[in-house]
């Protein structure tokens, strides 16, 4: 990522790397939420057809088990 100083010459903002296999349950819930969070929020605020949206489900699925942590009741 870059931005640009006041004479217009690229600067390195750094590489942003996310630390995966440090991230607890809670923390891939978390982020998963935000993913879908700003994914919504982005295309509200850009000029295309808004496909994400609405109530987020998010679903665990382990080895042993899944589990909702958020779910929309669905009706008929």
């Amino acid at each position: 990522t870059y931005m640009r100083d006041e004479d217009g010459k690229e600067i390195s903002l750094g590489e942003t790397k996310v630390s995966w296999g440090l991230f607890t349950l809670q923390d891939a819930i978390d982020f998963a939420q935000y993913a879908v969070d700003v994914t919504i929020k982005t295309m509200h605020y850009s000029s295309v057809v808004e496909t994400v949206g609405g109530p987020i489900d998010i679903l665990v699925i382990k080895p042993e088990r899944s589990f909702w942590i958020q779910h929309k009741e669905l009706h008929a």
